[in-house]
């Protein structure tokens, strides 16, 4: 049965509030229809609630009668321009570090890998002599693709590359805004300070032993390059 919501709407309008103290005994007689009226827009209020996202307002029909609320977002739902979450935001910065890591690592191999092919030595030379770390000048000489070798001095590099990789993120998101070439030119520049000028010497790549400065020169610019085409696609401007 069709309910008529039109007396708790005049009922609004005029509010017993209004009325002259002598019209008193008029209140029950106008209160009732109100809320039996209150039950009515109630439902409908609701029915309408079901089929719409926007919340809907609140009617007040009167002193000591219900307050007709609407449908309120979920305690779940995160308000439109909100802050991410942190643990969001840590994951997006891990994910931004791993692919700047990954990026400086094999395209500097690669480089380094095709100097060294082009200056007549063999390319699995530049990778082993990283191991110079832990096997001392022995991963410098060895040409063959080995655990020993290859493998250690592989994760060794890359290892460097996480560690600057990190150091870039951190750059980025402290002082003021940068353009990401100056960035990672700078940050290209103080990796091959600190590598060939500061370190001991048996803390260094190693790719001294197999090539020559010139060949170093440009596995650090494909450092940099790396870190602005990672951070493009990024959409870090």
């Amino acid at each position: 049965m069709a309910c008529d919501a039109s007396p708790a709407l005049m009922a609004i309008q005029e509010s017993p509030n209004s009325l002259p103290l002598s019209q008193g005994r008029d209140r029950t007689a106008i209160a009732s229809p109100v809320r039996t009226g209150t039950a009515c827009v109630l439902r409908q209020t609701t029915s309408v609630a079901k089929h719409s996202t926007e919340p809907a307002a609140a009617f007040v029909v009167g002193p000591g009668m219900e307050t007709i609320a609407g449908t309120m977002p979920s305690s779940g739902s995160t308000a439109v321009g909100a802050a991410p979450p942190p643990s969001s935001a840590r994951r997006r910065r891990l994910g931004r570090i791993l692919s700047r890591a990954a990026a400086i690592s094999f395209s500097t191999t690669a480089v380094l890998a095709l100097v060294a092919q082009w200056q007549s030595r063999h390319p699995v030379r530049v990778v082993n002599s990283t191991s110079h770390w832990w096997l001392g000048d022995e991963g410098a000489r060895t040409a063959a693709v080995d655990a020993r070798h290859t493998v250690t001095g592989f994760a060794i590099h890359s290892a460097a590359s996480l560690l600057w990789a990190a150091v870039f993120e951190a750059v980025r998101e402290t002082g003021p805004r940068r353009p990401l070439w100056t960035d990672a030119v700078a940050l290209s520049a103080l990796a091959a300070l600190v590598d060939y000028a500061i370190v001991p010497r048996r803390l260094t790549p190693g790719w001294e032993k197999v090539v020559t400065p010139g060949g170093i020169a440009c596995a650090y610019a494909t450092m940099a390059i790396s870190l602005v085409i990672c951070g493009s696609a990024k959409g870090d401007a």
